[in-house]
C-alpha cells in the first residue's frame, strides 16, 4: 500500500483468480499441480472406477428405495401403489390415504356411504361433490356402541362444518352401531401440541362451542373441565359421555363437559 497525494491509503489491485489456483511456487509448478488434481477428477469421474466416492452411496440408495418399495406394496397389498413417496394416494373419490396407509373395509364402507349419499340425496349431492376424506378410527364406547372417527384434511374444515348437522345423521342411519365425528387432520409441524389438542377439541364437540377451558392446578394436572354453549345442547348432551372417551383415548387426559348459559366470577378463578 501507498499514500495518495491528499493522504489517503490505495491499495495496490491485484488480479482475482479462480479458486483452486492459489498454489505455492513458480508457474510450472502451479501447472503440475493443476494437472494432479484434474487427473485425480477423472480418475474418481470414471464409471469402472473403484475410487468413485459415491458409488457405494447409490447401491446403499438403489437398496433402500427397493426396501421402502417392497415395505409399502406389502402394506398396501397392491401394486398399482408402487409409488410410496407420494403423500396423497387417491384410492376413489372420496377415499385419499396417506403415504403407505393401507385402507381398511370400514374406510372404504365409509367412502362408499358418501358415494351414495351425493348420488341420491338432494341437500348433501352438490356439497359432498369436491369433499373427501384420509383415513377412519373406530373407538369402543361400550358393549354395543363404537366411535366412528372420520379424519379429513384441515383445508376443507369449513365445507365439513357447513353440511355437519346434515351429513352426521345421514352417516349415523347407515352406520346404527356408531356414533360418528368428523375431525380435521391437523399435524404437529410448525404448531404446539396444545394447538393440535384446541383443533381436535373444538371438531369433536361442534356444534356446540367453547365458551372456557379450565385446568386446574392440584394433584391432577390433566384434568380438564370444558364448559359448552347450552345453544346446542339438544344436539350434543347424548355424546358427552363420547367426547370423553374419544378425547382420552387420543390425548391421554382426564376431561369432563357441562353447559354453562353466562360465565360467572367464580367460572373464571
Amino acid at each position: 500500500m501507498w499514500r495518495r497525494e491528499d493522504g489517503r491509503q490505495r491499495r495496490r489491485w491485484r488480479p482475482v483468480r479462480p479458486h483452486g489456483l492459489h498454489t505455492p511456487g513458480p508457474p510450472l509448478a502451479r501447472v503440475v499441480v493443476l494437472v494432479r488434481r484434474l487427473l485425480k477428477l477423472l480418475i474418481n469421474s470414471s464409471k469402472h472406477s473403484q475410487f468413485a466416492p459415491w458409488k457405494e452411496t447409490r447401491k446403499l440408495g438403489a437398496k433402500m428405495d427397493e426396501e421402502r418399495q417392497t415395505e409399502g406394496e406389502q402394506k398396501l397389498g397392491s401394486s398399482k401403489f408402487k409409488r410410496v413417496y407420494t403423500r396423497m394416494c387417491p384410492v376413489n373419490k372420496k377415499l385419499q390415504i396417506i403415504r403407505c396407509y393401507k385402507p381398511t373395509k370400514l374406510d372404504e364402507s365409509v367412502s362408499q356411504a358418501l358415494v351414495q349419499l351425493e348420488n341420491e340425496n338432494e341437500d348433501l349431492g352438490s356439497e359432498l361433490k369436491d369433499l373427501y376424506f384420509n383415513y377412519v378410527n373406530e373407538i369402543p364406547l361400550s358393549a354395543d356402541c363404537k366411535a366412528l372417527v372420520i379424519f379429513y384434511p384441515h383445508k376443507l374444515r369449513p365445507h365439513f362444518h357447513k353440511i355437519h348437522l346434515k351429513l352426521v345423521p345421514e352417516l349415523e342411519k347407515m352406520f346404527s352401531q356408531y356414533v360418528v365425528f368428523l375431525i380435521a387432520r391437523l399435524t404437529i409441524s410448525g404448531r404446539s401440541k396444545i394447538a393440535v389438542q384446541d383443533v381436535f377439541l373444538e371438531d369433536l364437540v361442534y356444534p356446540a362451542k367453547i365458551l372456557l377451558t379450565k385446568i386446574p392446578l392440584d394433584d391432577s394436572p390433566r384434568r380438564m373441565m370444558i364448559y359448552l354453549n347450552p345453544e346446542a345442547e339438544n344436539d350434543t348432551k347424548d355424546k358427552l359421555p363420547a367426547f370423553k372417551t374419544v378425547f382420552t383415548s387420543y390425548t391421554k387426559k382426564n376431561i369432563f363437559f357441562e353447559y354453562i348459559e353466562k360465565l360467572q366470577a367464580s367460572d373464571l378463578g
